[in-house]
């Protein structure tokens, strides 16, 4: 027997959409690692050269979203590309590496975290919305890190509606747009990145 369950939210785009759920689930969060004194250097090496992976990722995604959405969304991966050269970001990460021997993935995480956590208990709606751009670009150089590629919703194999705690705005532009009739998420407001972004697209 189906069960019928009925949730109330915030619009934050006009339309509707019915189809079969798809549950977006995000990878957990990285472990920490302890590391010697000796992979400190190697540790440091592999969070640059996960940067530089990244840029080169997000540099496409702004691409893309330049073709499908127009530059001021674009512009939302330009802010990003610009926080993988923020001080405190990085430098908090490479305080951690250093300090706490502890390996790339979780220093990095941890910092986006304490950098997300300011952001999210600002009073301004907008910049509590940028906590999601932080989380979104630490996770992108985290799954360089850990060695994982493509995005699972670049490649759905149906047209569904994708149900999420929260999407990240490099969610949203790698999404089939062909295969997404639309999304419902549990966190994020009609300010977010995501949001405007799928309003456009």
């Amino acid at each position: 027997m189906t069960r019928r369950v009925e949730l109330r939210g915030q619009g934050a785009s006009g339309g509707v959409a019915i189809g079969p759920a798809y549950v977006f689930r995000r990878t957990p969060r990285a472990a920490r690692r302890a590391v010697g004194p000796e992979e400190v250097a190697g540790e440091l090496g592999r969070l640059r050269s996960a940067l530089l992976a990244a840029r080169r990722e997000l540099e496409a995604v702004r691409e893309r979203a330049l073709r499908e959405a127009g530059a001021e969304e674009a512009a939302i991966f330009e802010a990003q590309l610009l926080m993988l050269d923020d001080p405190e970001l990085v430098g908090k990460a490479e305080r951690a590496i250093r300090e706490e021997l502890c390996n790339a993935e979780w220093a990095l995480e941890r910092a986006g975290e304490e950098v997300a956590s300011v952001l999210s208990s600002l009073p301004d709606e907008y910049l509590r919305a940028r906590a999601a751009d932080v989380r979104d670009v630490v996770a992108r150089v985290v799954s360089v890190l850990e060695g994982r590629a493509g995005h699972p919703l670049a490649a759905l194999q149906e047209p569904v509606v994708v149900v999420a705690e929260e999407l990240m705005p490099s969610d949203t532009a790698q999404m089939d747009r062909g295969r997404v009739l639309g999304f419902v998420m549990e966190r994020g407001s009609s300010t977010s990145h995501a949001a405007i972004l799928a309003r456009t697209m």
